[in-house]
């Protein structure tokens, strides 16, 4: 499976934003994709046995692994997930094929795999989980 993964964020450097962005076209990802939907409710049981539910929120976690991916692909997607800490701020991102457009979210990355001499990785998992910012 191909896909066309957008990661966006800003920063403040000396009073200035700074937008940073990176599209990765074509790029290989694992089958399957792996989207999630994250509930938050809460569920209480009456004495007559009915089940009322008061639903809060419901929120989306997408996950995939990128194969060969370059060195230079790697930093910048690298950066992205070291600013969202640096910066209290989160990236957006964009998958087109999935209709999803500048979705906010908390980004987690698994260990990085090189493959060769050139550092390309192997294998890097990703994952997104929607949020809004602080």
């Amino acid at each position: 499976m191909s896909i066309t993964l957008t990661i966006q964020d800003t920063e403040t450097v000396g009073g200035v934003v700074i937008t940073n962005k990176k599209v990765l076209t074509e790029i290989d990802i694992s089958d399957p994709l792996s989207i999630q939907d994250v509930e938050g409710k809460s569920q209480n049981t009456t004495l007559s046995g009915d089940v009322y539910v008061d639903y809060v929120y419901r929120k989306r976690n997408i996950k995939f692994k990128i194969f060969n991916l370059s060195d230079s692909d790697y930093n910048e997607i690298r950066g992205f997930y070291t600013r969202q800490f640096a910066n209290n701020r989160f990236p957006t991102i964009s998958i087109t094929e999935l209709g999803i457009t500048n979705m906010v979210a908390f980004m987690t990355m698994d260990n990085r795999n090189i493959n060769d001499q050139c550092l390309t990785t192997n294998t890097l998992e990703l994952n997104f989980r929607e949020t809004v910012q602080p």
